[in-house]
């Protein structure tokens, strides 16, 4: 049940692009992501413990973009938004 609610919220227009976390691997449910950030997306929820998750990504707003987490606990979200900086996404 948990997967499909975070895959419905990958569909839903709440940002640019969505970023999926199923069994601990990465995918792009919606938008353009490069190959290496969803390859760091995956080591960071396999180094965190997270099997399922969403990550939707907003557009730029003054120069940065908003990540909005689903199923990411927030003392851990900081860790993704520094993988998605590294990444120049």
């Amino acid at each position: 049940m948990r997967t499909l609610w975070f895959q419905i919220l990958a569909r839903l227009p709440l940002g640019r692009s969505s970023i999926c976390i199923r069994e601990g691997r990465a995918y792009a449910a919606r938008g353009k992501v490069t190959q290496s950030l969803l390859t760091a997306v995956s080591n960071a929820a396999e180094l965190a413990g997270i099997s399922h998750a969403c990550i939707q990504v907003s557009g730029k707003k003054g120069g940065r973009r908003k990540l909005i987490f689903f199923g990411i606990p927030p003392d851990l979200r900081q860790r993704f938004r520094n993988v998605w900086a590294a990444q120049g996404a």
